[in-house]
């Protein structure tokens, strides 16, 4: 009778451990990242700098991101997320790190972003 205990245990305790793999991994194998969405409320809204058209992209909201031309919620929320993961950008082309933000949609943004670091 042990050894059935011990047996259904070791099998219980594979499959945990086989499935725990497979949790927290998109289809392409590499780990998901969590999404964590942000209102108004929570950032604040404020926009910095000398010139009030420029728009701070450290600490921006997601309504605030999305006035920039070319941005929607997808892109203004993967920003939000950058900062979270990544820290503050140091630079406004640092934003071309964000998935989905070449150069042609940077250009077109460059002159409406400002990075405040403090």
């Amino acid at each position: 009778m042990k050894r059935y205990i011990w047996l259904i245990l070791i099998i219980v305790l594979f499959i945990g451990f086989i499935s725990g793999i497979f949790i927290g991994r998109s289809t392409s194998g590499s780990i998901v990242s969590p999404t964590v969405k942000l209102t108004d409320e929570d950032i604040g809204s404020t926009i910095t700098k000398d010139d009030s058209s420029l728009i701070d992209i450290n600490i921006a909201s997601l309504s605030e991101l999305i006035k920039l031309r070319g941005i929607g919620e997808t892109l203004a929320q993967r920003i939000i997320d950058y900062r979270i993961y990544n820290g503050p950008f140091k630079r406004i082309d640092d934003i071309k790190n964000v998935t989905g933000i070449g150069e042609k949609l940077y250009d077109s943004m460059k002159d409406k972003i400002t990075v405040n670091i403090n």
